[in-house]
């Protein structure tokens, strides 16, 4: 059960990103290869969050499994926030 909770996440996931993708073309935003590869950086630190704290949970320690998906996930969210902003900062400012 268990594989297919990961399965769809990992669904999930990948159709939001194609979903990005195209999203970005049509509104014909450049995001630079460094962006890109700041944001999977996160998005991977936020998915590594989150493993740990299932994990964590199955094993039935609920505590750290908290702890960890804090370590992991908070930097990856400012990771991802960051990214964010500076894409939308050059476009509006190439925009203008």
């Amino acid at each position: 059960m268990e594989e297919l909770l990961w399965i769809t996440g990992a669904l999930i996931v990948g159709g939001v990103i194609v979903w990005l993708v195209m999203w970005l073309r049509e509104k014909r935003v450049a995001v630079k290869w460094w962006e890109w590869t700041i944001g999977g950086l996160g998005l991977l630190a936020i998915v590594l969050g989150i493993q740990h704290y299932v994990g964590s949970v199955a094993e039935g320690y609920s505590t750290p499994g908290l702890i960890g998906l804090a370590i992991f996930a908070i930097p990856g969210l400012v990771m991802i926030l960051i990214i964010n902003q500076l894409v939308i900062r050059r476009h509006t400012a190439n925009k203008n």
